[in-house]
């Protein structure tokens, strides 16, 4: 691995995934394409870990618990043959009946101008 630092220091919540240049790992289209195998990752990423002695993140903000945590869904997708790609119509995701109204539309845009009357 290129850059052991970054490995070991990464941390999920200090990302921008909507920053002009990526500021994510960038892996998962290789992931998803099977170009780069979890199991290749997970093992370089370990062998990362254990030469830094355990100075590096934990999960599940560090890379290790965010590989974790997507190998979790995609077993959980595949064990109960649900499209986690979507809300509407899934099991697995509570269904809120949304009151738009008219008047929660016209309280929404009041809340949005910060015009609710409360401080």
């Amino acid at each position: 691995t290129k850059r052991p630092a970054y490995v070991a220091n990464f941390e999920k919540p200090k990302t921008a995934p909507n920053a002009l240049k990526p500021d994510t790992t960038v892996m998962s289209p290789y992931l998803n394409a099977g170009c780069l195998s979890v199991r290749t990752l997970y093992f370089a990423i370990d062998k990362i870990y254990k030469d830094k002695k355990g100075k590096h993140t934990s999960p599940p903000v560090s890379l290790m618990g965010q590989v974790l945590w997507r190998e979790l869904w995609l077993a959980i997708g595949a064990l109960s043959g649900q499209d986690l790609s979507t809300m509407k119509g899934n099991a697995l995701c509570r269904q809120i009946d949304w009151d738009d109204s008219k008047a929660n539309l016209e309280r929404l845009d009041k809340w949005a101008k910060g015009e609710t009357g409360f401080p």
